[in-house]
């Protein structure tokens, strides 16, 4: 993957999970725990896989098994 691509991904995946945040704090606020720390997770997800997307490394699920290209 040429460094381009991989810096559009990175933006791309960050702000996934800077809207995954923002409605976390939503959800959080109405007081719906359980939506609140799904949406945060997933922030958290799409947070490291911006970072992975500069590495030649990936995860293609939420298992431990990652993909060095």
């Amino acid at each position: 993957m040429s460094p381009k691509i991989s810096k559009e991904l990175a933006k791309h995946r960050l702000e996934q999970a800077k809207e995954n945040l923002e409605e976390a704090e939503i959800l959080y606020n109405a007081k719906k725990f359980k939506g609140a720390n799904n949406r945060a997770y997933y922030s958290i997800f799409h947070s490291i896989k911006s970072v992975l997307a500069l590495e030649p490394i990936d995860f293609k699920r939420h298992s431990n098994r990652c993909f060095i290209f």
